[in-house]
Order: C-alpha cells, then structure tokens, then sequence
C-alpha cells in the first residue's frame, strides 16, 4: 500500500490552495479515490461559528475530472501496522 499526496493550487501565489493525502495500491486508484471524494464543491459554511452568522454561504469549487496523476507531489510505502 502506498499513501500519496496531491496538491492543487498554491496559496503561496494565489487565493486557493489545497493538499489531500491517499492510500492506494497505485497512482491510478489514488486519483479515482480523490476524484470520488472531491465531488463539486465543498460548503465550508458548515464549518463556521455562530459568531460568524453573517457569511451568508461559502462554497469552494472542484474539476474532479481534471484531477490527474500530474497532481501527486508526493509517494511513500505505508509500514503495516
């Protein structure tokens, strides 16, 4: 099993950044893994406090589709435990 990471975007240069690590048996189940997480977008809105109340919604959107192998930056066996 290998756990893999995938960086879109970066916040360093730009508005929006994101990472998400995988474990998969190969690249190819990794992205079919993040694609299916993915989706369309995120609501974020769910993750604000009550002091917050005047974000009316904040979504951020996703292209599963152009999720790629391209995107991994980083590969590692994963030690069984």
């Amino acid at each position: 099993m290998m756990s893999y990471l995938f960086d879109f975007g970066d916040s360093n240069t730009g508005p929006i950044g994101a990472c998400i690590r995988v474990q998969a048996k190969d690249r190819a189940e990794a992205v079919a893994k993040v694609k299916n997480l993915l989706g369309e977008y995120v609501d974020i809105a769910r993750m604000l406090q009550p002091e917050d109340d005047c974000v009316e919604y904040a979504n951020v959107y996703f292209n599963p589709d152009a999720v790629t192998e391209n995107d991994i930056s980083d590969e590692e066996e994963v030690e069984d435990e």
